[in-house]
């Protein structure tokens, strides 16, 4: 009976070591993992227009009396479909072509690394 209830003894202290490498890791909050990292990247897709590449401002939604978070999901849908052109040709005649120039940038930023790439331009 000592024999048994030590090597029970001993069974039961080496199986999370020897599940640690197998089925552990699958699990997320297993018995030694790590804590979760926060690791997102924020972005923001921005459309500006002007006269000229040198005078522009941030296109506000309320001028085509367009819901701003409605307008952020536009943006979002033309930026990820590959279709910023045709938005910014829409937009350049909802506005009833008032700005010559028309920028789509997408802004995308985590901590304080920021990377700006532009999209498309319509002159």
């Amino acid at each position: 009976m000592q024999k048994r209830v030590t090597w029970l003894f001993f069974i039961t202290l080496a199986i999370p070591f020897v599940l640690m490498r197998d089925i552990y890791p699958m699990f997320r909050f297993g018995m030694f993992a790590e804590p979760r990292k926060k690791e997102t990247l924020n972005e923001n897709i921005s459309i500006y227009c002007g006269t000229s590449a040198l005078q522009l401002k941030t296109f506000d939604a309320s001028e085509i009396k367009i819901n701003h978070s409605v307008f952020e999901q536009i943006k979002r849908k033309y930026y990820y479909t590959q279709q910023s052109e045709k938005l910014l040709k829409i937009l350049d005649s909802l506005t009833g072509f008032r700005y010559p120039y028309w920028k789509l940038e997408r802004i995308a930023y985590q901590n304080l690394t920021y990377d700006t790439i532009s999209i498309a331009i319509l002159r």
